[in-house]
């Protein structure tokens, strides 16, 4: 799916969603998940018709682009979702999660920390650059090889590598270090911590994906609604808390509106309890 801001034309979740027993179990779910992408796109039209002046590696930049990652990721965990597979969608909610760490990290800071961020692709190139010439073969099918080409990249990495004594890291901070700092510590210690689980396949969270039965193997491959709650009402959260970033960032007020996404959300959390 292609979201295009000068088209007027509102998305349905029939359009990018499979109309399967998952969706239709949690529609009320998935069609607030398309009204926010439909929202994202008349808000996009807003920042177009602004006219703010934005230049390559400033504040709002950085700040474009990690919200257009995010907004990718989270159709894509609707997606993923409505097709039953809620643990593959679990995945790319920790990415999603460890998106909205950095821009809340970065709009504490704004000068500094955006200016760390932009400079750290010149540690990176000269990884990249040294990967590619130590492992060739490998870096013609990753397209590595195309750094080999870059001029400049030695002076580069010299100018810029006294900013990062851990060359691992952009901020020089761990994951949690910035959630904190970001003042979101709950969304880290429950949200991260549970995510990170199935990333890293812990016998738990791989207990339903195969079974053994009178000693043979069961193998689960198919759709299901495992991880559908835990992921798909949580991404909806962290979207919403992104996009007020981002809007509060470029100066569109609408604070309020979001706010009733997030109320329809949370009556929606009240059920999920009730049942």
């Amino acid at each position: 799916m292609e979201l295009n801001t000068n088209n007027t034309k509102e998305l349905s979740a029939g359009d990018i969603l499979d109309s399967t027993q998952v969706y239709i179990k949690y529609r009320g779910h998935f069609d607030l998940g398309i009204d926010i992408v439909n929202y994202v796109g008349f808000l996009a039209e807003q920042t177009s018709e602004k006219k703010i002046v934005v230049n390559e590696g400033d504040f709002l930049d950085i700040i474009s682009k990690l919200f257009t990652k995010a907004f990718k990721t989270y159709i894509s965990i609707l997606i993923l979702c409505s097709k039953g597979h809620g643990e593959d969608a679990s995945l790319l909610l920790r990415g999603l999660l460890e998106n909205l760490f950095v821009i809340k990290y970065i709009s504490r800071g704004k000068k500094k920390r955006t200016k760390l961020l932009y400079n750290y692709q010149f540690i990176l190139l000269k990884q990249y650059f040294d990967k590619a010439q130590k492992y060739p073969k490998y870096a013609k099918l990753d397209r590595l090889d195309r750094y080999k080409l870059i001029p400049g990249i030695d002076s580069l990495y010299k100018r810029f590598k006294k900013y990062y004594p851990d060359e691992r890291h952009w901020a020089g901070k761990s994951v949690k270090k910035i959630a904190y700092l970001s003042g979101l510590k709950p969304e880290y210690d429950f949200f991260y911590w549970y995510h990170s689980h199935l990333v890293h396949s812990n016998y738990d969270s791989l207990i339903n994906f195969a079974k053994i039965i009178d000693s043979n193997v069961l193998y689960n491959w198919s759709a299901s609604e495992d991880e559908i709650i835990p992921v798909l009402p949580v991404s909806i959260q962290i979207m919403l808390g992104i996009l007020d970033i981002w809007q509060s960032e470029f100066q569109l007020g609408k604070a309020s509106e979001i706010k009733t996404y997030q109320q329809r959300l949370r009556q929606m959390y009240s059920e999920i309890r009730e049942e």
